[in-house]
């Protein structure tokens, strides 16, 4: 399943009371092979609560969340819960999250997690990954930019904000 090329814009984005993408299996059936692309994604996340972000990922093999812009989320841009096996969040951009506690631009929050997060561009907020050992996250050559510095969409266009 290919989910691209969509613009998802929060109906409230004030009360940010939801995910914009979700894919999520379960321990019978994981939702294998997603690839997640070139989307954008605007006022999304639930407010005091970091495990649903803007998009948020449980229980898959292979989930491929590249080349998408994220912002204005609340708590979390990219929440990968737990049992999420060999993904790959790259290429992406979060810009702007607003928070009523901790913000994150990317969090693995759960356990059984194992994949890559690597080459994204993040408006000064860290990347989070549970330090519970059966997580098994490489971390690696993501950017912190300043907020509003550059905005593309997933299509590379400049866009207006």
């Amino acid at each position: 399943m290919t989910i691209t090329g969509n613009i998802v814009t929060a109906d409230d984005p004030i009360a940010r009371t939801g995910t914009g993408i979700l894919v999520r299996g379960n321990l019978n059936n994981y939702a294998y092979n997603v690839v997640v692309s070139n989307n954008v994604l605007d006022g999304y996340g639930i407010a005091g609560n970091d495990s649903s972000g803007a998009f948020t990922a449980y229980t898959t093999g292979g989930l491929v969340v590249v080349t998408n812009l994220i912002k204005s989320s609340a708590e979390a841009a990219v929440s990968f819960i737990s049992h999420n096996t060999s993904f790959n969040c790259s290429g992406n951009l979060v810009d702007g999250v607003i928070s009523s506690t901790a913000a994150y631009a990317i969090i693995v929050r759960g356990g059984d997690n194992d994949g890559v997060i690597v080459a994204n561009r993040v408006a000064g907020l860290p990347i989070y990954v549970n330090p519970d050992p059966s997580n098994h996250v490489t971390v690696a050559d993501n950017a912190l930019v300043s907020p509003g510095q550059e905005r593309r969409t997933a299509a590379g266009q400049q866009s207006s904000r």
